[in-house]
């Protein structure tokens, strides 16, 4: 046939199909039963109806599977057989007769409301999948439910390709699982997940979460199985989502629970949510947001929610205190806007103590004690915002005003706390006017409580620690910086301002002490119209000698002030410095009233007394065997250019010459010690590199000496301690383990030893420097100006000694050491005048460290 003409057969609708042949097949069947059963039709057959013709390409080969589906098929007749590789059926395919069932019609088929259709359909495809429909992706037929899937209640439906899964463990999450007998052909054919996207996953599980702990427990382990498929959003929304059952049967965020352990405290187990699924399960929630354990933030935002519930869970004002020093000691771990919440709140516990007659006891306060006199001291406890509670650094204001007060729990960490959330202090609220009324000049006990004040002062300071002393015994010593006076009367006026309310109180005061604003004397008044009470003195001085000042402080220092030196000689305070400074007034006096002058007729006298006690305190440090080198040179430097006499020489002039015969003046040499000390600065490069050492010869026993010894080797800071940097040779390994944790001890007491040195030399701050390294001869070197000081010769030298609290020895070995290296700022090479450098260095700054040395051995003694 001609093109043309096959083109016209394909339009034409000229080919039968086998609905005619079927109708005239079913009226033979009937006629056939009919004449079989003997009865006669009563009802003439309808007619058969006009045969349809069809286009080729609307119908299918007259096969017996293309029948089975119910497709429309070519009527062939049965002469001859229908075969589909004869030339007829070439020609007919050729032509549009279709051979199969399109993809799309045989999924429509496999959707079909007919079970058998749609078996069939459903068989059709998978076998014949790999060779007519290997095009099949689930995208493209996603709108047709055809999968035969089970529900997780057991009941199979159809469904479409989304919405179903290969993994049984899917019906956990309420998704639809495939039928068990297509499993085989489900992945590679069907082309089927084995398990939804983390989105899906979180949809369902948020959609319907797990009842009880059981299902729970499956639900979750089963999860971890693609727990890697969730993305951070969906992770996101699982935490901030009700999803994990307790054992009161309600749901509760993963944000909102912690995982339990073995030393779970009782006060959280009851503020917070405490889960445990098994391991495997727990690995998922730890990813959707459940920690180990409640942070500070946790427990500061439970706080502030309701605080009352939580004072009551924690069982009143103890465990409430035991919460609130947690948060004090993780004060840094709270987020700022946390901190500001905290401040807005009234989380804090305030203590208010009313001392009142029993026949006046009120019944509502918490608890009470009793004084000697018979009275009550009610005790009271609410919870306030933090500015509305004080802090009390003075035990008598808070006695004088506690009726209009709440405190601070009198704690040093609490304290801290509350200052930090806006607590103000009390003495800062409490402006004090004292009125003194007609002054007694030249009054004999207004010297003998100065006297006495200066005299006690150091045994009550021994144990302070260096920040804690705002004033020093010697800055008072100086007769224009402490001033005692006594007033015929003493009127002290206190009025206190807080919280909108205001309360003055007038009393009587045997003492009283005042930092006047001009000259910053510190004036102490004591009152001739009543006794004076020592007490009074102790804590009047306190609030300005001592930076925060306890109630225990006061009483201590009034027991010094009180009790004789031979009590407390025998209680354990060293005495010995006061006997030996009262011996040495009376020879002065004696000798004083023998020459008729006076005790100290001029400087120099003075100086030469100091002198005596140096060289005897000298004397007493040289044990003959490792202190020998340094006392041997303390005594060197004292008698520097005196010609062995008493060592006032250097204190007046100095021992070098200016290179023509003539002494070098004084002030040039003031002016040289001077330059030399602010040469000293901090370091501030991470990395110190070929550096040069400066290495003390410890061979030398009698004099200490030092070479220059040119290496490489660098230097790399690892952190710091006390406002001085640490640093590390390049052989240490870990070095931030070894010297910050192992040998943090070691470090904090060569600081003990480093601080005071610093101090004598007025050094700038952050100019010492500490580094440690594994083998070398370099004890000390100056970088520019930088200071830097061997851990490791100090830990092998001096270490023990001072863990046993002899520190002398190293101070004084440690002084030279920093002498020699101060020096190099004004010269490098080690010549004589370098040599003479140092000497001058050394004495300028001898008396203070005699001072540290006295303190120190002071201390060392009365403990």
């Amino acid at each position: 046939m001609a093109p043309d003409e096959l083109e016209t057969l394909q339009q034409m609708a000229a080919f039968p199909d086998e609905e005619r042949q079927k109708e005239k097949t079913r009226a033979a069947e009937q006629a056939r039963d009919e004449s079989a059963s003997g009865t006669t039709a009563t009802t003439s057959r309808s007619p058969l109806k006009p045969r349809t013709r069809h286009r080729i390409d609307a119908l299918y080969e007259p096969s017996d599977s293309m029948r089975n589906l119910g497709l429309t098929v070519l009527d062939w007749g049965d002469s001859p057989r229908w075969r589909t590789y004869s030339d007829e059926a070439k020609f007919l395919f050729s032509i549009g007769l279709q051979r199969f069932p399109p993809l799309r019609e045989i999924l429509r088929l496999a959707a079909s409301e007919d079970a058998n259709v749609r078996k069939l359909a459903l068989k059709y495809f998978l076998e014949k999948f790999s060779t007519q429909y290997r095009d099949y992706t689930p995208d493209k037929f996603g709108d047709i439910a055809f999968i035969p899937a089970i529900d997780p209640n057991g009941k199979e439906f159809l469904t479409k390709h989304s919405q179903v899964f290969l993994e049984s463990g899917c019906q956990l999450l309420g998704l639809a699982v495939i039928r068990s007998d297509l499993k085989d052909d489900a992945q590679t054919k069907l082309k089927l997940a084995k398990y939804p996207s983390g989105g899906a996953a979180t949809s369902a599980v948020i959609r319907d979460p797990p009842t009880t702990e059981e299902k729970a427990k499956r639900l979750f382990e089963y999860l971890t199985n693609f727990l890697g498929d969730f993305d951070p959003g969906s992770l996101l929304q699982l935490k901030v989502s009700k999803i994990i059952p307790t054992t009161s049967s309600k749901l509760v965020k993963p944000c909102e629970c912690y995982f339990k352990s073995e030393v779970q405290a009782n006060l959280r187990s009851k503020l917070f949510t405490f889960v445990d699924f098994g391991a495997r399960a727990n690995t998922f929630l730890r990813t959707c947001g459940v920690r180990n354990a409640p942070t500070p933030e946790d427990l500061a935002l439970t706080l502030i929610a309701d605080p009352d519930e939580f004072y009551g869970l924690a069982g009143g004002p103890e465990g409430f205190k035991v919460e609130l020093k947690y948060l004090a000691a993780n004060f840094d771990y709270i987020t700022p806007s946390t901190k500001q919440k905290m401040k807005r709140s009234p989380i804090l516990l305030g203590v208010q103590r009313i001392e009142e007659k029993d026949t006046e006891k009120d019944a509502g306060v918490d608890s009470s004690d009793s004084t000697k006199d018979g009275d009550t001291v009610n005790v009271s406890y609410q919870l306030l915002r933090a500015d509305q509670i004080v802090i009390i650094d003075d035990a008598n204001l808070y006695a004088e005003f506690s009726d209009i007060l709440y405190g601070a729990p009198q704690e040093d960490a609490l304290e801290s706390f509350y200052s930090s959330l806006g607590s103000p202090r009390l003495g800062q609220l409490v402006k004090e006017e004292y009125k003194p009324k007609g002054e007694m000049r030249d009054s004999p006990e207004a010297i003998k409580i100065r006297k006495l004040v200066l005299e006690r002062l150091p045994l009550f300071l021994h144990r302070m620690l260096a920040s804690q002393i705002r004033i020093r015994p010697e800055w008072m010593q100086n007769s224009r910086n402490f001033v005692v006076k006594k007033v015929g009367r003493l009127v002290l006026q206190k009025t206190l301002v807080f919280c909108g309310r205001r309360a003055v109180k007038d009393s009587e005061a045997s003492a009283a002490a005042k930092r006047e604003t001009l000259s910053n004397t510190l004036v102490l008044y004591i009152a001739h119209n009543i006794p004076l009470d020592l007490y009074e003195v102790a804590n009047s001085l306190c609030k300005y000698i001592i930076s925060t000042p306890k109630e225990n402080d006061s009483a201590a220092f009034t027991l010094i002030l009180s009790t004789d030196l031979a009590t407390l000689r025998r209680r354990g305070y060293n005495v010995d410095r006061i006997l030996n400074q009262r011996k040495i007034e009376r020879e002065a006096a004696a000798k004083s009233a023998k020459a008729g002058g006076s005790v100290w007729p001029n400087t120099r006298t003075r100086e030469e007394a100091i002198m005596d006690s140096i060289l005897q305190m000298v004397d007493s440090l040289d044990d003959g065997n490792d202190s020998k080198p340094y006392t041997d040179l303390l005594k060197d430097l004292l008698f520097f250019g005196s010609g062995g006499k008493h060592p006032l020489g250097w204190m007046q002039s100095s021992s070098s010459g200016a290179g023509n015969g003539q002494p070098t003046p004084e002030s040039d040499i003031e002016k040289r010690v001077k330059q030399a000390i602010n040469a000293c600065r901090p370091e501030a490069r991470n990395r110190l590199q070929n550096r040069e050492g400066i290495d003390f010869i410890k061979e030398s026993r009698k004099e200490c000496y030092c070479d220059i010894a040119g290496r490489e080797g660098d230097l790399v800071r690892i952190g710091a301690v006390d406002n001085v940097r640490i640093y590390a040779g390049k052989d240490v390994q870990d070095p931030e383990g070894l010297l910050l944790k192992t040998k943090s001890k070691t470090i904090d007491r060569f600081i003990s030893i480093l601080r005071p040195l610093k101090k004598v030399y007025k050094l700038p701050d952050e100019s010492l420097h500490i580094f440690y390294d594994l083998e070398g001869s370099t004890i000390a070197f100056n970088s520019d100006g930088a200071l830097f000081l061997n851990l490791r010769y100090f830990e092998s030298w001096h270490d023990t000694q001072v863990k046993q609290g002899e520190l002398i020895k190293a101070m004084m070995a440690w002084f030279f050491t920093l002498s020699h290296e101060i020096a190099h700022n004004l010269i490098g090479s080690h010549s004589a005048e370098h040599s003479r450098f140092m000497n001058e260095i050394s004495q300028a700054h001898l008396l203070a460290l005699f001072d540290e040395l006295q303190l120190v051995r002071f201390a060392h003694i009365t403990c």
